[in-house]
């Protein structure tokens, strides 16, 4: 979510707001679509939940259900190796002196043990916490970049390229960032016994990370039109280099991302791989990054 604008900074603000809010639109409209099959599958079968790849299984057949989970497997590990590798580099940067090898496995380590050892309401409050502790964060950077750029967020408002080729590199990041397609199964077990309760959830939940894109890149868009910067890479950099004391805030944002992430997705593996494959994934992911360390 971070390096969105890097993305937008070429068409911006209106039109790069309303992709994002189209693409929300599609990403909460496609995820009710989830939930409404999930509760379809549920009653058919008589059971209180069905798994993604389940989903997948029986409304588009054995084969093509198979290989959505070959696809969901590589994706959610692909992920969970990047969680594993972006906590390492946060620790390390907070202790320099730490050998990289605990670095990288201690929190991994932790997760694995809250997941396998610990009952999913105590997995539960970790994930809690960690998501208050990601809004508390983004609110900072955001409150962080109106001081210092409030007029230069007035003057970004008057330059907009609605271009395709402007608007169009935003999509997949912005669809990637806003979607829980592969978590809407259990959303429908807990949220409630009917599909309303969970289009309620869905929509009001989705709603939270909806408000923290528009804003984030709303800001990192006016501190680029203030210093001049037609593109850049990195909108971390952009906002630390008119206020280094964001730095707190930023790393506070990531870790949480990330390690909020790292507890979700290995337990989508416990749809595809026997008990207890949640901790092994975690632990396995860490053996990769160390494996490529250098």
């Amino acid at each position: 979510m971070l390096g969105l604008p890097s993305a937008t900074i070429r068409s911006g603000q209106f039109p790069s707001a309303a992709a994002i809010v189209l693409s929300w639109a599609y990403v909460v409209s496609s995820i009710i679509l989830v939930a409404e099959l999930s509760f379809a599958a549920m009653e058919e079968g008589g059971v209180e939940e069905v798994s993604f790849t389940g989903l997948a299984s029986s409304t588009l057949g054995a084969g093509p259900g198979a290989v959505v989970a070959v696809v969901y497997a590589a994706l959610s590990f692909s992920l969970l190796v990047a969680c594993v590798a972006g906590i390492g580099s946060l620790v390390s940067q907070l202790f320099p002196g730490l050998n990289p090898v605990i670095a990288n496995a201690i929190f991994p380590c932790y997760a694995g043990v809250l997941i396998a050892f610990f009952p999913f309401k105590t997995v539960g409050g970790a994930n809690r916490v960690l998501c208050g502790l990601m809004l508390a964060s983004i609110t900072a950077l955001v409150v962080t970049g109106v001081s210092v750029g409030r007029s230069s967020l007035l003057k970004s408002l008057s330059y907009a390229c609605w271009s395709p080729g402007a608007i169009l590199p935003a999509i997949p990041v912005t669809v990637l960032t806003l979607g829980f397609h592969v978590i809407t199964p259990f959303i429908c077990k807990i949220v409630g016994d009917s599909v309303y309760d969970a289009r309620k959830a869905i929509l009001i939940g989705g709603s939270v990370p909806l408000a923290m894109v528009l804003s984030w890149n709303a800001v990192i868009l006016g501190l680029a039109s203030a210093g001049g910067n037609a593109t850049f890479d990195d909108p971390i950099k952009l906002l630390l280099s008119v206020n280094p004391a964001a730095l707190p805030a930023v790393r506070g944002f990531a870790f949480a991302a990330l390690a909020t992430s790292m507890i979700g997705l290995p337990n989508s593996y416990e749809d595809i791989l026997p008990g207890g494959s949640a901790a092994l994934m975690v632990l396995f992911s860490v053996a990769v990054v160390l494996a490529f360390w250098h």
